[in-house]
């Protein structure tokens, strides 16, 4: 996958993000370590996990 900087750092971040606002909630925990783990083997690295996610629920 491929990689762009991140403005004003060093990092180089995946230019796909993986939403996690769904794990917890309507995404089980074997299935969203599945998915990480999917991601990560891809090359992923940019992962978003906001402190609201799972607020809601």
């Amino acid at each position: 996958m491929e990689k762009v900087g991140l403005t004003n750092t060093e990092l180089q971040v995946s230019q796909l993000c993986l939403g996690t606002a769904d794990f917890g909630t309507k995404r089980s925990r074997e299935e969203a370590f599945r998915q990480m783990d999917v991601f990560l083997d891809g090359g992923g690295n940019f992962i978003d996990t906001a402190h609201v996610y799972g607020d809601w629920a």
